[in-house]
């Protein structure tokens, strides 16, 4: 399984996007709800002052992270980032193909609005067959404008852009030794971050690890 793609072939593999439907993808007021009121800032959600910090690394066409999305987070958001008491950072990854790339770039292009846990998590929730043409057009933009307060035109420009942040993940995941995703990391700082062991994706599973390095 190769990780790493080029910046190079990220950015080209990404077209200009123009022109959608404005109706609301599935999954769009759940996604809402979930992340209303909670703090963004570019690939991190939640408060700066919380105390643990959880990294998670995520391919966009894995359904493992599609599962860990609308099953697993929901509840970790309710009961740990929104009560100040967890911070999470996305890495995203671009290693199961041209999907992954389209899909990542369009999620990283709104990191600069604050959006980026919106469009991640709504293209997670619209998640189609590996490399069949899902990240099309359509999607997208439907994804984009079903995000309160996203600029889509901004979004189009800044997808293009996202190369350094994309790279920036990749080197990350190198260095981590991530094999496949979901995968997680938690400590006190980036400094020191250790895997967060995963026996399920059930929220309870990961809660209980939680709770213990919270102590």
């Amino acid at each position: 399984m190769r990780l790493f793609v080029t910046v190079a072939v990220l950015v080209a593999a990404f077209s200009v996007l123009a022109g959608s439907s404005r109706a609301a993808v599935p999954g769009a007021n759940e996604v809402a709800a979930v992340l209303r009121g909670v703090p963004q800032h570019g690939a991190w959600l939640g408060k700066p002052t919380a105390p643990l910090i959880v990294v998670e690394y995520v391919d966009l066409q894995c359904p493992f992270c599609a599962r860990f999305a609308t099953e697993t987070l929901p509840p970790i958001v309710r009961d740990y980032v929104r009560t100040g008491r967890v911070r999470i950072l996305f890495r995203g990854l671009a290693f199961l193909g041209h999907d992954s790339v389209s899909a990542l770039q369009w999620t990283f292009g709104a990191a600069s609005q604050n959006r980026l846990w919106n469009v991640l998590e709504l293209l997670l929730a619209n998640q189609g067959r590996e490399n069949s043409g899902w990240v099309d057009r359509p999607l997208l933009e439907g994804v984009a404008r079903s995000v309160r307060g996203l600029d889509v035109a901004k979004l189009r420009r800044d997808a293009p852009r996202s190369g350094l942040m994309i790279a920036s993940a990749a080197a990350a995941a190198k260095a981590a030794n991530v094999r496949g995703t979901p995968y997680l990391e938690a400590g006190r700082s980036l400094a020191r971050l250790k895997p967060v062991q995963l026996k399920s994706l059930e929220a309870r599973d990961l809660a209980a690890q939680l709770d213990r390095l919270l102590k």
